[in-house]
């Protein structure tokens, strides 16, 4: 069986840093940073105290920080998933919706979205 490379870590993200292409590096380097920072949040929404923020606050910060590692994505030239950048904006929209008490038609969105992406799926070139 064998050992883990760092037995100081509690948790291993596989990211192999031996792998020669940089893109992939920096890829899984985001992904990891944004693993991260999703359980800094969640850890630190549980020890603020009850009723001090919104009960729905977490999951504008889940479309925060997809749509932050899709913007990083970009900058640095790797390729942008459509359906994290998809998820990002409803995972925002649908949680600023229930902090400030919007009632937005979610499932109708998501309809409307699916249906546009088919047809622009349809002139992609490949």
């Amino acid at each position: 069986m064998d050992e883990p490379k760092d037995k100081d870590c509690c948790i291993d993200i596989d990211v192999d840093f031996t792998e020669s292409d940089p893109k992939r590096i920096l890829a899984k380097r985001l992904d990891a940073i944004g693993f991260g920072l999703f359980l800094i949040m969640i850890g630190g929404l549980q020890i603020v105290p009850s009723g001090t923020i919104p009960e729905n606050t977490w999951i504008a910060g889940v479309g925060i920080i997809i749509l932050g590692v899709c913007a990083f994505r970009s900058l640095f030239g790797l390729r942008v998933i459509g359906f994290s950048l998809f998820l990002g904006i409803l995972a925002l929209a649908y949680g600023l919706s229930e902090i400030y008490a919007l009632k937005l038609p979610i499932f109708p969105i998501i309809l409307v979205v699916a249906g546009i992406s088919i047809i622009f799926g349809l002139f992609k070139h490949k």
